[in-house]
């Protein structure tokens, strides 16, 4: 309620009408669908982070839309941490410091 209006008021500096940029990782290694190398998959990301940043959107969130089915916690291997780190880090890069970025 009033405590996430708020909180969202902080990140966005108004109440309502933010663009969010999503940007949907292809799978990661380590898990059932990965067909790319890191490095692939930080292009692709940056790819999708420029366009966002040339859009001037409000907001970029990451997220492993891909790691279909989901892996376990207790079957996560760091390959996987250790890939989103990295594309996490370039895609701040690109994205102003102005602009929130965030993780799903």
């Amino acid at each position: 309620g009033t405590m996430a209006l708020s909180r969202f008021g902080q990140v966005f500096g108004r109440w309502k009408g933010a663009i969010i940029g999503m940007i949907h990782v292809k799978a990661l290694p380590g898990t059932p669908l990965n067909q790319y190398g890191v490095d692939q998959l930080v292009e692709m990301a940056c790819t999708e982070a420029q366009i966002y940043k040339e859009a001037h959107v409000d907001g970029v969130l990451v997220e492993n839309m891909f790691d279909v089915p989901y892996v376990k916690r207790l079957s996560l291997g760091p390959e996987v941490v250790a890939c989103m780190t990295k594309v996490c880090c370039e895609v701040r890069r690109i994205i102003p410091r102005s602009v929130p970025c965030g993780v799903q």
